[in-house]
């Protein structure tokens, strides 16, 4: 990442407009998106995807979902909270409630999130249309993610080239913490509001085994390179920002990497009395399935995917 622009692949030969049984893993082009994108997790941590399948239409649309819910009143958004802790993870984090980098004051931003097919955290009696909407959307980033991760065992060259897709086959049912997350960063016009070291979102790595990111084009989020700074990640339309989280990181002993990334509050007014959105989709394996070093070396002890991510939850509220 030295020259500070995040890798691009062309995603083509695995979008979605093609069924999955008629992928062909060993022709030219899949044999170079696979390359590009285990050289992108060996070395960036990030990599943006290009012609993946999910239209720009059904990206805007989910954009407006998280508008329509954004713009409802406080006192009703605090209707759907998260509940505290690990009792769930699904609801509204109201703005300034975060704090992923515990050495720095709280995020300035606010989410609600949606555990991938089994939430009953619905806005329904507000936005009627609004399960409907993210259920889809899910879906269309589920089977993104699988095919992502098939390519990453097939990057890995694992024994079983389906390992990290069998490792996620309970998406969508309460055994699997795989998350669709709004977020929002609200105008920020007077920095007198904003507390020295304050971002509106920490320095942090993401959790899980990957993240799908889609962002709008007001900017702010960076990312850490391997000499110690930060560098920007461009806007780039239709794309979707995939990133590593630190489990996947341990599960390959370090072979590929999760980057520190964060976001930054603008520094001119001008942008700084804009709204930001982005939406995520954070991948895990499924609850039950061991995190051990693919190497066989230990380098890290196992731990389950459940047992990670619920001490990174009680250390983020």
């Amino acid at each position: 990442m030295s020259d500070s622009v995040v890798p691009v692949v062309d995603f083509s030969s695995f979008s979605l407009d093609v069924a999955h049984d008629l992928i062909d893993f060993q022709r030219e082009s899949s044999r170079a998106a696979i390359a590009l994108l285990h050289d992108a997790f060996q070395n960036v941590g990030f990599v943006f995807v290009t012609n993946h399948g999910i239209t720009e239409s059904k990206i805007g649309g989910i954009f407006d979902l998280s508008d329509s819910f954004f713009a409802l009143p406080v006192e009703v958004k605090e209707q759907y909270r998260r509940p505290e802790k690990t009792e769930g993870n699904d609801g509204y984090v109201s703005f300034k409630r975060e704090r992923v980098d515990t050495s720095k004051p709280h995020d300035l931003k606010e989410a609600f999130q949606i555990q991938a097919g089994c939430s009953d955290m619905w806005p329904a009696a507000h936005l009627p249309d609004f399960e409907k909407l993210a259920r889809e959307f899910s879906s269309m980033c589920q089977q993104l993610a699988n095919r992502i991760l098939k390519a990453m065992g097939l990057a890995l060259a694992l024994e079983d080239s389906d390992f990290f897709v069998k490792a996620h086959q309970l998406i969508g049912t309460p055994k699997n913490a795989t998350t669709l997350r709004l977020l929002h960063y609200p105008p920020l016009p007077h920095t007198s509001s904003i507390e020295p070291g304050q971002l509106r979102c920490g320095e942090h790595t993401d959790y899980g085994s990957i993240t799908l990111l889609f962002q709008d084009a007001i900017g702010g989020l960076e990312v850490k390179t391997t000499d110690g700074g930060y560098v920007p990640v461009p806007y780039m339309p239709g794309a979707a920002l995939v990133n590593l989280g630190a489990l996947m990181q341990q599960w390959t002993s370090d072979k590929y990497m999760a980057t520190k990334h964060k976001v930054l509050v603008p520094e001119s007014e001008e942008k700084r009395s804009c709204v930001r959105r982005s939406i995520a989709f954070f991948v895990h394996p499924d609850d039950d399935v061991m995190i051990e070093c693919l190497d066989g070396s230990r380098k890290y002890p196992p731990i389950t995917s459940k047992q990670y991510l619920d001490m990174k939850l009680n250390q983020t509220y």
